[in-house]
């Protein structure tokens, strides 16, 4: 009698086990994950840019980053004009290149 009762309990734990696993697949597949922002305070442009429009947009807005950016590296509005529509950057050995 002792050894049913016990496989009872065994089963029951089991059983438990089992609704604990599958409470924890439905928190991980159900539930999306949050977004993360990998962005930085010390960021030129907040959040990035992902259109010609965009860059010419803030540098328009005289956005003070931006501008001493551009001038820095003597970028003119009509340099940003001619960028293609969609920019893309890649980095090499230390240092960065932005194609467009």
């Amino acid at each position: 009698m002792a050894l049913i009762k016990n496989e009872q309990s065994e089963r029951r734990l089991g059983l438990f086990f089992v609704l604990l696993m599958f409470a924890v697949q439905f928190f991980a597949v159900f539930i999306p994950p949050e977004q993360s922002l990998a962005s930085n305070s010390g960021d030129t442009i907040p959040g990035g840019v992902y259109s010609r429009g965009q860059i010419l947009k803030l540098y328009d807005s005289n956005n003070q980053d931006l501008q001493a950016l551009t001038n820095y590296l003597g970028i003119t509005r009509s340099d940003l004009l001619g960028l293609s529509e969609r920019p893309s950057k890649s980095c090499e050995d230390k240092q960065t290149t932005v194609s467009f």
